[in-house]
């Protein structure tokens, strides 16, 4: 039951994401581990673009739908070992540990996540835009 509440403590309600709380409570080893020992590891920093627009044209339980729609999307194509997280509203995170710059955009653009997409009954179209850091950079 406690390694249960744990478990939850740390997931987005919403999207099933990993939280802020979690993602940051990762990065801090990892960040450790590159002071001391030079460990690569790769942060992109994600928001969903025209999202404002969604929810004031389409409301809420769409909204909602593409940040459901949007985690499923980028869960299906990040490594086993990274970690995903909603920080914000339609903000989120991904930790990749053993990255270095180049290997980190290699696996991200191979899995294409800069695809338009268009969530059920909306004209707008829905991309996300990116921020890539690597230690040393960060």
């Amino acid at each position: 039951m406690e390694q249960e509440l744990q478990h939850l403590s740390t997931i987005d309600e919403l999207t099933g994401a990993d939280n802020r709380r979690h993602v940051l409570a990762e990065f801090e080893p990892h960040l450790a581990n590159y002071i001391r020992y030079g460990s690569a590891f790769s942060l992109i920093s994600m928001d969903i673009d025209h999202f404002k627009a969604v929810n004031d044209s389409y409301g809420h339980l769409v909204g909602d739908d593409v940040l459901k729609r949007f985690s499923e999307i980028v869960s299906e194509r990040i490594r086993r070992t990274d970690i995903f997280a909603r920080t914000g509203g339609e903000e989120f995170l991904i930790l990749m540990p053993h990255t270095t710059r180049q290997f980190q955009m290699l696996i991200f653009w191979q899995r294409d996540l800069e695809k338009r997409w268009r969530p059920s009954g909306s004209k707008l179209p829905i991309t996300n835009i990116s921020r890539l850091l690597s230690a040393p950079e960060l």
